[in-house]
């Protein structure tokens, strides 16, 4: 049945903004009228949270010190596209950031590096 495929949107990046918010872009779908933004963090099951009509979307609020998963669907009409492929942020503040030569490493540096990685 013609238009009844979406392809899933590719390039899915996601970038903490804030310690409270990221901003999830990727690349338009042909033949999408919106998209559905799903999240998954601690090791839980990813979650819609919200739709979007163009390929960003901002979500918030967020918690500090964590890492967010992130897919994306495209949708157009009752056709919806399989899920992206996952990305990743995580909303960690660092105390020098850029970190630049000379700086002395400090316990919090390890501790917000840690987080970072989680």
């Amino acid at each position: 049945i013609p238009g009844s495929y979406l392809d899933a949107p590719a390039g899915v990046a996601a970038s903490a903004s804030s310690t409270t918010s990221a901003t999830i872009n990727w690349s338009a779908a042909a033949g999408a009228t919106s998209y559905q933004i799903y999240r998954s963090s601690l090791n839980g099951p990813f979650a819609l949270v919200g739709a979007s009509a163009t390929p960003t979307y901002n979500d918030t609020p967020l918690t500090a010190n964590t890492t967010y998963l992130y897919k994306v669907r495209a949708v157009s009409g009752a056709v919806v596209s399989p899920l992206s492929a996952v990305d990743a942020t995580t909303t960690t503040v660092f105390t020098n950031d850029p970190l630049t030569a000379g700086v002395v490493v400090k316990a919090a540096h390890v501790i917000e590096l840690r987080n970072g990685v989680k």
